[in-house]
Parts: structure tokens; C-alpha cells; sequence
């Protein structure tokens, strides 16, 4: 299963810098990604930013959660039904053990700690920092 973390969810429903390359990616690995709860909080926050910054408007954002809800119906998205409270606890023993070396964010360290109990063999990721805590960990994070 691969994993990806909210920036490359962004991209792929929101144009911006990395649209055109999570796009190719996908279209080159079509398989269905996880959706959490952690990352419909994440997708809300970012899309309600660039509303607030006028970068776009409220119904840009509706028709990216509709394009949302259309890939889930599709089942290009899916709910991974991983309950939190354990990766809850993952997290905070990865935060521990590679936190120092790698200054992980928190919400980064929880996506990395649902990707290790999904047992993922993928993280897709546009943000450096969190790409080398997830390679901390073991995952693999291929080029996107």
C-alpha cells in the first residue's frame, strides 16, 4: 500500500506547484489511497488557508472536496479504518526516537505513524522534512 501525506493530497486537488507531478505519478501507479480522518482534517485546514489568503475562492474549494468525495466514490480514495489511539502511540515513540535528529512537525510524525501501521511500502510526500523523518523510520519514499 502506499501512503500520502496531505501536501501531495493538496496537489493532486488544488493546482499548484506539484499538481502536474502527483498527477504522473499517479497515472503511472494507479492504485487507491488511503484517506483518514488525519487527512480530511489536514485537506480542510489547507483548502480553508487558501481561502483566507484569497488564493481561492469558497466554491474552488467545493469543487475540490467534491473531486474528493467523486475519487472516494471511485474508490481511487479509501478509508484505511485505522483507529487512532494506537497511532497515536506510534507516533509519540517515533517523535521520541527520531524527533531530535530530524525536527519533525507532529501532524507529519502522526501521517508517518499511520503509514508504518498500515504497513505502507510507500510514502509520497512533497515536503523535505518530513520525507527524511519517514526515511528515519524505514519508509521508502520514491521520487516523485
Amino acid at each position: 500500500m502506499t501512503y500520502a501525506d496531505s501536501s501531495f493530497l493538496c496537489s493532486l486537488y488544488l493546482t499548484d506547484a506539484n499538481t502536474a507531478r502527483a498527477q504522473a505519478w499517479l497515472g503511472l501507479h494507479p492504485e487507491a489511497l488511503p484517506l483518514s480522518p488525519l487527512h480530511r482534517l489536514e485537506l480542510a485546514t489547507a483548502f480553508g488557508r487558501h481561502v483566507a489568503s484569497k488564493r481561492l475562492t469558497t466554491h474552488e474549494i467545493a469543487a475540490a472536496w467534491r473531486a474528493v468525495e467523486q475519487d472516494f466514490a471511485k474508490a481511487l480514495l479509501f478509508a484505511p479504518g485505522l483507529p487512532l489511539a494506537p497511532a497515536f502511540a506510534e507516533a509519540e515513540r517515533l517523535a521520541k526516537q527520531y524527533g531530535p535528529a530530524t525536527g519533525a512537525r507532529s501532524f507529519d510524525v502522526l501521517h508517518v505513524a499511520c503509514a508504518a501501521r498500515l504497513r505502507s511500502t510507500a510514502f509520497l510526500t512533497f515536503d523535505a522534512r518530513q520525507r527524511v523523518f519517514a526515511e528515519s523510520v524505514g519508509l521508502s519514499c520514491p521520487a516523485i
